[in-house]
């Protein structure tokens, strides 16, 4: 395969990389995230910015992300589930000659979307092809943290938590913040097992207990995450794959215990990227 230049764009950051023979060749982070960007910059930050530091003059490209949105470079439509490889290759946008975004994927019914996620999967599902037959649960935590179900290798539908987000806006702007912060598993548990038995009702906790002299004031934070994810998690399936950073994982594949299984095998959103750049060369 002739060589081409792989970039997960998303809100916060821009990953980069060069590609040949199915191998990343080079690599770039920037916090050059698309809601930092003004209207038209997307494409200027791409050409002066990513290609010369990855050596891509002339190169084609293939991007994942909030690029594909209204706040990126070019809108890319959303595809509707369920779909797969195939599918998100079908409908590659070009931005400019020789670059091309990946589509979205929306439920059907246009209740819910994902932009990023989609690749993220297909990079996971097509590392082993025993992963393309049956149904698979998959969580990937973030920001906005989604929940996937897969059946025989294609998204067949998916929900999204605002996890990552409330928790900033808690722990920075409510009556939950504390000054001081030090990590604690024994708190992180005991919230998330409140969280999952009682919901989001389990969140003042994390300001009655500290009341109450029951948690230390510096544990609440750890607390809240642990109340936080038990909440979402209240319904997922002990053998769902978690694929996200080690650090978040972690947090996740305690919270369901079980058989849930951590995925660190590699970056998915670049194997995804260079399987969907196959499927459409």
């Amino acid at each position: 395969m002739s060589a081409f230049l792989a970039v997960d764009w998303g809100s916060t950051h821009l990953r980069a990389w060069r590609v040949d023979e199915r191998r990343a060749m080079s690599a770039i982070d920037l916090e050059r995230g698309v809601a930092s960007l003004t209207p038209g910059q997307a494409e200027r930050v791409f050409f002066e910015e990513v290609v010369p530091a990855l050596s891509g003059r002339g190169l084609p490209a293939i991007m994942c992300g909030m690029v594909g949105s209204t706040l990126g470079w070019r809108t890319a439509p959303y595809v509707a589930a369920p779909a797969g490889l195939r599918d998100l290759a079908a409908g590659l946008v070009e931005a400019a000659p020789g670059i091309r975004i990946v589509p979205g994927v929306k439920r059907a019914d246009g209740s819910d979307v994902m932009r990023g996620e989609e690749t993220q999967a297909v990079g996971w599902l097509h590392a082993d092809a025993s992963r393309l037959r049956g149904a698979r649960a998959l969580i990937m935590p973030g920001t906005h943290s989604k929940h996937v179900r897969i059946e025989d290798g294609r998204i067949a539908g998916f929900e999204t938590y605002m996890t990552g987000e409330l928790f900033e806006l808690l722990r920075r702007h409510s009556t939950l913040r504390q000054p001081v912060s030090t990590w604690s598993d024994a708190a992180f548990d005991q919230g998330a097992a409140l969280g999952r038995e009682m919901g989001l009702t389990a969140l003042f906790q994390a300001r009655a207990r500290v009341v109450s002299g029951v948690l230390a004031a510096e544990n609440s934070e750890s607390f809240l995450s642990g109340a936080l994810i038990g909440a979402e998690c209240a319904r997922c399936e002990s053998a769902s794959t978690i694929i996200g950073a080690p650090a978040l994982a972690r947090l996740y594949a305690r919270v369901l215990g079980g058989t849930a299984v951590r995925d660190e095998e590699g970056d998915a959103a670049l194997a995804g990227l260079i399987h969907i750049h196959e499927a459409a060369s």
